[in-house]
């Protein structure tokens, strides 16, 4: 009788106490509570609906209500677009903006109660415009993205901050500048009039030396610690390491324009000959011409994938972008071609992630490189050369009516 008591005494103290007798309760299995709901919000600001731009991403967050009001605590969900034309979601709801238009995304429980949600996706505009004091020509990166380096007007060189998109120098070079490339060590600014290339250090920001390279110096690319030139007058293109030790070789015609394969290995140079126009692929180490095809035109800019078995060539007059591909053995053929804007002159590729072109003229067009077919076209934006941060986030293009750096987001 005195346990009965005192376990009778205990309950009355917790319950005048506010406290509830514990109790063993089994966990809820999620797939087996009723739901009633799916909720599902996109962006930043959780809204029902939100908009991105072509090639912008968003986050969906998706929360299953139960039929009491309470989350459901369900965690895998099933994720579907309207129109993959416009939007696609992958399996971790990540929706990314394809063309404009608008979309429905579908969220759904693994016993089929769904919610959804609305994005609209819009053209792509000009996210930062960087004055750079003159009419902007080449432009290139640092290594590491941090520093965006132009030569503008006749003799300057501008440096800018590629992280926060603005001007932080401008050095007078006092000759005629036409290319621009840089190792990790180095800046090298070609000047075709002169005969020789200027060499910047890309610690101090200031001018150390010329280089005497005869036959009027003009397309420069760098990979790691060697820049390649291509010598116009000269039928030459030369090799110079940050050492400034220099290695030539003659090459057929006149080389303009030149570009490197993302592993360093191949050299893609237009040369201009007795009956028209070219495009060669050396070897970047020993500097040996693997290969050659005719353009059919005037070529403007290129560029070259990371394995260097495509190049991207751009035929300003015709206003088309001419894609160029190169076997294992070096054999060049041409493959298909696009039309761009009017008069797209500069072209860039990103290799990461979406594989994608930015091609320059009256507007600025991004061009999908795995399906090759034309995208959004950007009013306003470009004009002039291209060039992609390496981290594949950012286009830079210059604008020379508006004596300006236009980036666009990728």
């Amino acid at each position: 009788m005195r346990r009965v008591e005192m376990g009778r005494l205990k309950l009355l103290v917790a319950v005048l106490l506010g406290i509830a007798p514990i109790a063993c309760l089994s966990p809820m299995d999620p797939d087996k509570i009723p739901l009633a709901s799916v909720r599902v919000a996109v962006g930043e600001n959780g809204l029902n609906t939100d908009t991105i731009q072509v090639r912008g991403t968003m986050r969906v967050q998706a929360r299953a209500v139960a039929r009491e009001g309470f989350d459901a605590g369900v965690t895998q969900f099933r994720y579907a677009s309207s129109n993959t034309a416009v939007a696609t979601i992958d399996s971790l709801g990540t929706v990314r903006g394809v063309a404009p238009g608008t979309v429905t995304i579908t969220v759904t429980t693994p016993s089929g109660v769904s919610g959804t949600a609305t994005v609209v996706v819009v053209p792509t505009t000009i996210a930062y415009t960087i004055p750079v004091g003159g009419v902007p020509g080449a432009i290139a990166f640092s290594p590491d993205y941090t520093r965006s380096y132009v030569t503008v007007g006749r003799d300057s060189l501008v440096i800018l901050d590629a992280l926060a998109f603005l001007r932080l120098a401008s050095l007078d070079l006092g000759l005629a500048t036409a290319g621009v490339a840089s190792t990790g060590q180095n800046i090298y600014v070609t000047h075709p009039d002169d005969d020789s290339v200027s060499i910047v250090s890309a610690a101090t920001k200031q001018l150390t030396g010329r280089l005497a390279i005869p036959g009027s110096p003009r397309g420069i690319v760098a990979r790691g610690s060697r820049a390649w030139v291509t010598a116009t007058d000269g039928q030459q293109v030369i090799a110079i390491d940050d050492d400034g030790s220099t290695s030539a070789v003659d090459v057929e015609g006149k080389p303009r324009d030149i570009s490197v394969s993302g592993d360093g290995r191949r050299l893609f140079v237009t040369t201009q000959v007795a009956q028209g126009w070219k495009l060669l692929v050396l070897d970047a180490e020993t500097l040996e011409t693997a290969g050659s095809v005719t353009l059919p035109g005037a070529p403007g800019d290129l560029a070259a994938n990371d394995d260097g078995s495509t190049a991207y060539v751009t035929l300003p007059q015709a206003s088309r972008l001419q894609v160029v591909n190169a076997d294992a053995n070096a054999t060049l053929t041409l493959g298909a071609s696009l039309t761009g804007p009017a008069n797209a002159g500069g072209v860039a590729l990103r290799s990461l992630g979406v594989p994608s072109l930015v091609l320059s003229g009256s507007g600025a067009m991004v061009i999908d490189a795995q399906q090759f077919i034309a995208g959004d076209l950007i009013a306003g934006a470009g004009g002039g050369r291209v060039a992609i941060r390496p981290d594949g986030l950012f286009a830079f293009l210059a604008s020379p009516s508006l004596r300006s750096i236009q980036v666009i987001g990728l």
